[in-house]
Formats: C-alpha cells, sequence, structure tokens
C-alpha cells in the first residue's frame, strides 16, 4: 500500500485544484472519506470542491463539513488540476464522470472494491473493511493530524460498511482504527443515535415490503425480492438506509441474496450480498452486468427487466461455480 500511497501523495503535492466525488447516492462510507480528505487537503493549502448532486440521507446531516459539499460544479477556470474518486467502485457510479465526463485532468481512486475499472493512480485495498479505513492510513501517511471533526467523518464510514462491526470485513486492524478515532473524539455513541432516526415502525414497513416479495431458487441458491417505483416512492427513504440485501442473505437457503429497487421508471439498482461461508464472490457477478463491488457486497444498474436479471443470475450460478468461488 504503501508504494500507492507515495504516489498519491506526489499526484497530490503537485495539484493546486482538487476535486473530490463518490458514488451515487453516496453512504456514510463515500460521503465520510471525502469530507475528511478534504480537511486533509485543506492543511495541504490546496483548493477543493467536494461534489455530489446526489440528495444527501437525513441520517448523515450531523456529519461536520456536510454543508461544504456542492451539488454543482462553479465555472472552473482555470482548471481543475485532479479529481480523486473515492468508493465508487465502477466509473458508471462516480458521481463526477457521470455529470462531467468531459473533464480533462489527472484522477486518482480511492476504493475498497474490487479493482474494475477505476481510473488513474490506483490505491484500492479489498481486504479494508471500507474506503475510510484506507484514508485513515492515508492521512498519517501523509503526517497530517487527525481532528475531531474528520475522526467522526472516519468512524461513521467505517461503522456503517461494517454493520457497527458485526459483518466479516471487521479485523483487529479495524477495531485499532476505531479506537483511535474514538480517542481524537469521535463519538460512537452520536454516530448510532443518529443511524437510528428511521422509526421502528418504519423500519417494519420497508422489511414487510421486501419479504412479501421474496422469493426462493432450491436449485442455484438465489434469494431474492424485487420492490418496483411505486412501492419506493412510498418509502424511499426507508429503503435506501436499511441494508435490505443483508437482511435477505441470512436466509440458510441462500447462497447469494439479490435486492432489486426500480428507483427510476425502467432502471432497476440491484443489491448483491452473500457471506464468506457460502463461497460465492457476488462481485465478480455483478461484473457480468457492467457494475462491481467486492467479494461479499456488490451492486450494478440495468435497464433489463426483473425477469431477465434473474433468469441470467440462476444460469451464472448454475454454470459458473467455479468462476464466482472465493479464493482465499
Amino acid at each position: 500500500m504503501s508504494s500507492n500511497f507515495q504516489a498519491a501523495q506526489e499526484a497530490i503535492l503537485r495539484a493546486h485544484r482538487i476535486i473530490l466525488s463518490t458514488h451515487e447516492e453516496p453512504d456514510a462510507d463515500g460521503l465520510g472519506s471525502m469530507l475528511a480528505l478534504e480537511n486533509a487537503l485543506i492543511k495541504l493549502a490546496k483548493k477543493t470542491i467536494s461534489f455530489s448532486p446526489s440528495s444527501l440521507p437525513k441520517t448523515l446531516d450531523f456529519l461536520p463539513g456536510l454543508e461544504r459539499i456542492k451539488k454543482q460544479l462553479p465555472p472552473l477556470n482555470p482548471k481543475t488540476d485532479l479529481i480523486i474518486g473515492l468508493d465508487y467502485g465502477s466509473l458508471a457510479r462516480l458521481e463526477i464522470k457521470k455529470y462531467y465526463d468531459c473533464l480533462d485532468c489527472s484522477f486518482l481512486t480511492f476504493d475498497h472494491h474490487s479493482l474494475s475499472d477505476q481510473a488513474g493512480i490506483k490505491v484500492i485495498e479489498s481486504d479494508c473493511s471500507s474506503t475510510a479505513e484506507i484514508i485513515y492510513n492515508f492521512i498519517n501517511y501523509l503526517k497530517i493530524p487527525i481532528e475531531n471533526e474528520s475522526a467522526t467523518c472516519l468512524l461513521t464510514g467505517i461503522i456503517d460498511d461494517t454493520g457497527a462491526f458485526r459483518h466479516s470485513n471487521t479485523t483487529a486492524e479495524t477495531l485499532k482504527i476505531a479506537s483511535q478515532l474514538m480517542l481524537k473524539g469521535a463519538r460512537w455513541q452520536k454516530i448510532f443515535k443518529a443511524k437510528k432516526q428511521i422509526s421502528p415502525e418504519q423500519k417494519a414497513q420497508a422489511i414487510n415490503q421486501a419479504f412479501e416479495k421474496m422469493e426462493i431458487d432450491q436449485d442455484s441458491g438465489l434469494v431474492f425480492s424485487f420492490i418496483n417505483y411505486q412501492t419506493f416512492l412510498q418509502s424511499a427513504d426507508n429503503f435506501k438506509e436499511l441494508k435490505i440485501a443483508g437482511i435477505l442473505g441470512n436466509a440458510p437457503e441462500a447462497k447469494i441474496a439479490l435486492f432489486l429497487i426500480e428507483k427510476t421508471p425502467g432502471v432497476i439498482e440491484a443489491s448483491l450480498r452473500s457471506q464468506k461461508n457460502r463461497g460465492i464472490n457476488v462481485a465478480k457477478i455483478a461484473q457480468n452486468f457492467g457494475g462491481g463491488g467486492h467479494k461479499l457486497a456488490a451492486g450494478f444498474r440495468t435497464q433489463q427487466s426483473k425477469e431477465e436479471v434473474i433468469e441470467k443470475i440462476k444460469i451464472l450460478l448454475k454454470t459458473g461455480s467455479k468462476e464466482f468461488s472465493i479464493v482465499d
């Protein structure tokens, strides 16, 4: 990792104007990593813009620096020297490339998703729990003090991506970093409280709607559920905050879980989840649809029908057992 850190540091030191961006509909890891890194760049006297045109989760309103995020870019004159993409998995999901694909400058990526088509200098560590964990190490590599605000942003990202330290991506190093962030002023109680803003009734409604549509294909080991656009509109915030695919993946019959949600008419967003003991690399499955992710959590966006998606994944599971198996 240190050699990639050196290349990243050199790219940053050469740049004067830097834009930071994460994936569409950003989560705590993407936003927390972006804001913490921006704080570090400001201390290096860099001119920075954090960019995200998406509506941001209400449960993350407490993140320090959230108000700095721009929904559109000002006229870029003089031009930007460097774009930093964080936690995006695949270029198709990176917001700045979606809205400003013509930007011509150097590129740097920090990501914990598996290597796919990420751009530029790549600092990619799929064994890390989160991109926030990578950014913590990088800021320390730069020898920039991590203060309370950045510590809160980074700990929020780690807590979210590890399922509050319950997921198998939680390592001893993850817990060590979390403890260091708490020593620097991050309050895990505040983070947990903010993440619980959705009422139990709202959670139950969204989970029930997903379970009502749940089906199990015994032959392939696929558990799946589909939420159409009309249903999504009724409980949009609830579906965004709940990790439905992970809940479906707890079914003992599931080799993998697939949660399909139509957030835009005619466009389906898919989340894939598995568990380590079930041996399926869902990132490789997502790549068949132009998506990506990491071994146990991946996703993609498609204009194919739900029937086409489900049938294709069933076939992939039945015919590609070796191709999609996890090799430690």
